[in-house]
């Protein structure tokens, strides 16, 4: 998973763990088998090897996180005496094999454990400090929001399509604008590239008045959009950001068209 390329959810992993855990169970149990025999097992090398393995991708993850730092030399000192009261006491070997795995466990366990302090995502369901408490209640912080309440009460307030509000290039756009009240919408599905729209398909819908306003710019912007993001861009009058409340233009920030008027434009884009 960490090598694969395109479209990879950390939930992903969470199927892994059913078959993960069965196999550290049984890892261990042979282990201590190895542990207990005289003469030694060669195979017990290999208990040092998937400690130091498992310390090592730990200290990884808690330094990338910033998070139980704290946990780092307990670790490292503790899998050090365990692997070593394992291979080198027979008779306490299965204990110092449990403790040393159950000390391996603290990291996974509490990085869980974060789940529970907040609802979490039903889609993308991930573990960690900074998945779980997500960005709140409309899935967008600060100042994010704000402009997004901008947009909304401005749209709402200069004649808006009767079926759309705003139109989104994608649905992790629209979906902010949705849960504050507006009937927003997607343009080029939930990636922002899907062609279901085309410029022709914009103007029958400003024709008819059921949509006027578009936002470009957001989450999958960059993707290219579809024939009815290209026409928005060539047909569409520009609402500067001053008037609606938006921010100056930076990476993924987002303009505001205003199309009415404009059916044979975007017809021909």
């Amino acid at each position: 998973l960490s090598l694969s390329k395109g479209i990879v959810h950390p939930y992903y992993v969470s199927g892994l763990a059913p078959g993960a855990a069965a196999l550290v169970g049984t890892g261990t149990a042979l282990l201590s088998e190895f542990a207990r025999r005289r003469p030694p097992d060669p195979r017990v090398l290999l208990l040092p090897l998937a400690v130091a393995a498992t310390v090592i991708a730990q200290v990884t993850i808690i330094h990338r996180e910033h998070y139980m730092l704290w946990l780092v030399p307990v670790l490292i000192a503790g899998a050090a005496v365990g692997t070593v009261a394992t291979v080198a006491v027979r008779r306490t070997a299965p204990y110092a094999l449990a403790l040393t795995v159950g000390l391996l466990l603290v990291g996974p366990a509490r990085y869980s454990a974060t789940t529970w302090l907040a609802p979490v995502e039903g889609t993308f369901a991930a573990a960690g400090p900074k998945q779980a408490t997500g960005a709140g209640g409309y899935g967008i912080e600060g100042r994010d929001l704000r402009v997004d309440e901008h947009l909304v009460r401005y749209v709402n307030g200069h004649d808006p399509g009767r079926r759309w509000d705003v139109l989104a290039v994608a649905s992790n756009t629209a979906a902010p604008m949705i849960l504050l009240g507006a009937d927003a919408g997607a343009l080029a599905g939930y990636s922002g590239t899907d062609p279901a729209l085309s410029g022709a398909g914009l103007a029958r819908l400003v024709a008819r008045r059921e949509a006027r306003y578009v936002v470009l710019g957001g989450d999958y912007s960059t993707r290219g959009g579809n024939g009815a993001t290209l026409a928005v861009l060539r047909a569409c009058r520009e609402v500067p950001w001053q008037i609606w409340g938006g921010t100056a233009p930076f990476f993924e920030s987002l303009v505001l068209f205003d199309c009415a008027g404009r059916e044979r434009k975007l017809e021909g884009s």
